[in-house]
């Protein structure tokens, strides 16, 4: 389901509700416990926070009885939504449960980022949407990877589309749940923090980025559509706190958020410095740095990196971070007097490195 007016701005800042989602079926799973199986799960889903690619999203997996698979046969999918909470259901079965506690809204009001009331994106009206869809980041990162030509043509059949109104509360939907103490209660994402504006944080000749503690005019956050990025903060002998960060496959990145910011001085005479370690990583794998002002608008150069564990100092120019582009968008570049995401560290593929002392200094 998609929002019909797109009240808190584009996607998914103005939500996404996911009933059922069946991806790569009967392609060679890689569940763990099932690795090689024909793909049977089904995903009931939620997309939700600010506008892509600052997006969120949270859902459950599950199987069907007996190992019976979703292409084989006709089967039920259900969602219940009342105000502040939606259950997923197939075949009757209740097996997931999200509330507002676990969603959010953030969006421009006025030209300043505000969270929206608690119960949104999923307060307002929606529509339905059936789709067979074939790529993209999800189905074409999992399983087998990649398209399979001879699995066409294919067919998506539908034998019926209901929609029933609670009558004990027809505008909040509460009083007719049908609730089972087996469902999932899914965990869910709690909004960042908006950060304060401050616009003296990039002013003077040096700018501390990170040394044991993020600077307090930025936010940790990650893009990662897959599941594949985590990082956190962690003790390193003689250094004190340091920026852990492991991607294991696909797409995905670490940065650092920050107001909107002009970084124009730092250009003729500024340099990124920063340590870094690496600890393990693929054999053709890269890392990129960028100067971030919203997708497309990025700028990007390679990081020359140590040997696997030890730490090395890295000296990038500014002027030749921005000059780089972006080496996924040809013709693309960040605007450096308007810089959304100060930082971007992105591996190509699987690695995991530590950071430290990360700062923009003048020569």
């Amino acid at each position: 389901m998609l929002p019909s007016d797109w009240v808190y701005g584009g996607w998914a800042a103005s939500g996404e509700i996911d009933i059922m989602e069946a991806v790569n079926l009967k392609a060679k799973s890689d569940e763990t416990g099932a690795i090689g199986e024909p793909e049977s799960r089904i995903h009931g889903t939620l997309h939700f926070g600010k506008k892509w690619p600052d997006n969120a999203h949270v859902g459950q997996g599950v199987k069907l009885p007996n190992g019976a698979n979703p292409a084989d046969d006709y089967h039920t999918y259900a969602i219940e939504w009342e105000e502040g909470e939606i259950r997923w259901y197939v075949d009757n079965y209740h097996y997931a449960t999200q509330t507002h506690e676990g969603w959010y809204s953030q969006y421009e009001k006025d030209g300043m980022l505000v969270n929206a009331e608690s119960e949104a994106p999923f307060n307002q009206k929606f529509h339905l949407l059936l789709n067979l869809a074939v790529g993209g980041n999800w189905a074409a990162k999992a399983n087998e990877g990649g398209i399979d030509e001879s699995i066409f043509p294919q067919t998506f059949s539908i034998d019926s589309v209901k929609v029933y109104r609670c009558t004990v509360d027809r505008w909040k939907g509460k009083g007719c749940a049908a609730r089972s103490d087996d469902a999932v209660l899914v965990a869910g994402v709690k909004p960042p923090a908006i950060l304060a504006v401050d616009d003296a944080y990039a002013d003077g000749p040096l700018l501390d980025i990170y040394s044991d503690s993020l600077n307090k005019s930025l936010a940790f956050e990650s893009y990662n559509p897959v599941d594949t990025v985590k990082y956190s903060e962690v003790d390193e002998a003689s250094r004190g706190k340091v920026i852990k960060v492991s991607k294991s496959s696909g797409a995905g990145n670490i940065y650092f958020r920050a107001p909107l910011t002009d970084l124009s001085h730092w250009l003729e005479s500024g340099q990124l410095i920063f340590d870094i370690k690496v600890e393990e990583q693929a054999s053709n794998a890269k890392l990129l740095v960028k100067l971030d002002s919203g997708w497309p608008h990025t700028s990007d150069v390679e990081v020359p990196l140590p040997a696997e564990g030890e730490w090395k100092e890295v000296r990038l120019n500014i002027k030749d971070i921005l000059a780089g582009g972006n080496s996924h968008a040809a013709g693309k570049k960040a605007d450096i007097a308007a810089i959304s995401n100060l930082l971007v560290f992105e591996p190509s593929d699987k690695m995991t490195f530590k950071l430290d002392n990360i700062r923009f200094e003048k020569k």
